[in-house]
């Protein structure tokens, strides 16, 4: 199905040249089942949403204590200490984070991307000041603390990536004749 429109149709503006940062897919046909179908398909990739919180929240653990064990200036006293760290520091993920890259984007990309590591690190140095037991010694340990937990991360998202959908393959698990190419 192509959509050709109606060449001699005038909107009254000026044409305008529009960029398509993102192509997601679209669903198979303009009908119900097929938008469900893809939805469902969409939804469930775990590069589009992430896993259960229960499973991101282990991850982040582990990626603390990894942290206390590794980088020097950081501790933290004990199991129960360490649960109050991963919701606070979710908590300030989910809530704090997108608001200060949206402030600080001009910063982020003129440093290339290295602003998110400072705001990481931010929020960790935050939550080791609020936190009793959980030591933060300064900026510079709270920037090694936030790699080891992005490094953590990035190794168990890896570790458990479906074998049978690696990244770049095709949703549906084989390809269709008139897939295009996204990037």
């Amino acid at each position: 199905m192509s959509y050709t429109g109606n060449p001699d149709h005038d909107h009254g503006v000026a044409p305008t040249l529009g960029v398509l940062l993102v192509n997601l897919g679209t669903p198979d046909a303009p009908t119900v089942p097929a938008v469900r179908r893809y939805l469902a398909e969409f939804l469930s990739d775990p590069r589009i949403i992430e896993g259960p919180a229960l499973v991101r929240w282990l991850v982040l653990a582990l990626g603390v204590m990894i942290a206390t064990k590794i980088v020097p200036g950081i501790q933290c006293d004990n199991g129960s200490t360490l649960v109050v760290v991963v919701l606070l520091l979710s908590f300030f993920n989910a809530i704090l984070k997108p608001i200060l890259l949206l402030f600080t984007l001009p910063f982020i990309l003129i440093t290339m991307g290295l602003g998110v590591v400072v705001i990481n690190a931010l929020l960790f140095l935050l939550v080791g000041e609020l936190v009793n037991g959980f030591l933060v010694d300064g900026f510079w340990s709270a920037v090694g603390g936030s790699l080891v937990v992005s490094v953590t991360h990035l190794v168990v998202s890896g570790l458990t990536r479906s074998a049978k959908n690696p990244p770049g393959a095709p949703r549906g698990g084989k390809p269709k004749g008139n897939d295009v190419i996204d990037i």
